[in-house]
C-alpha cells in the first residue's frame, strides 16, 4: 500500500469503516518519520505482492516479499507497534511508525524484498534485569530459610 499521513481520529475513522482497503493505503500517524505521499487523490489498486513471515519469534519477525517493492510502498505487520521496533531492509535501518492505528508499519525502499523485524526496548531490559535479580533474591531467601529450618530438626 502506499503512505498516507493522517490524525489519529481521522486513522481510527477510516480502519474502522468497513469501506476501507487496507491493501491500497498505509494509514501511518502525523508523527512518523516516513515519508508520505503528498495530496492523495485517488489510491492506487493493490500491490498483489505476496508477503510471507519467515521467522516469528518473541521480539523478531522476518517477512520475505514475492516481488520487489514499488517506490513509496509500506509494509504493514500485524503487531502492535511500540517504540521499541526496529526494521531493516537489505541489511539497511529502515523507517517504522505506528500504522492503522495500532499496527508495526515499516517504509520500504524501492525494490525491498526482505524486511527483519527487532524489539529492543532499554526500559524492557532494565524491567527485566530487575526481576531476574528479585526472583535471584528470593530464591536465596527462601534457600537459606529451608537450610536454617532443616538445622533446627536435626
Amino acid at each position: 500500500p502506499i503512505i498516507v499521513k493522517a490524525p489519529d481520529d481521522a486513522v481510527l475513522g477510516t480502519v474502522l469503516d468497513r469501506r476501507f482497503d487496507v491493501r491500497r493505503a498505509a494509514l501511518f500517524d502525523t508523527s512518523a518519520a516516513v515519508a508520505g505521499v503528498p495530496n492523495v487523490t485517488a489510491l492506487p489498486e493493490p500491490l498483489g505482492i505476496a508477503a510471507s513471515v519467515t521467522r516469528y519469534a518473541p521480539g523478531s519477525v522476518a517477512v520475505r516479499l514475492a516481488a520487489p517493492a514499488p517506490k513509496g510502498s509500506a509494509l504493514i505487520v500485524s503487531e502492535n507497534y511500540y517504540p521499541g521496533w526496529r526494521a531493516t531492509v537489505g541489511g539497511k535501518p529502515a523507517v517504522t511508525g505506528r500504522a492503522d492505528y495500532t499496527l508495526i508499519g515499516v517504509q520500504l525502499p524501492e525494490g525491498a524484498t526482505a524486511v527483519d523485524l527487532t524489539f529492543t526496548s532499554p526500559a524492557y531490559q532494565k524491567g527485566k534485569f530487575i526481576t531476574l535479580i528479585a526472583i535471584a533474591v528470593a530464591l536465596i531467601v527462601a534457600g537459606v530459610g529451608f537450610v536454617a529450618e532443616r538445622r533446627k530438626v536435626a
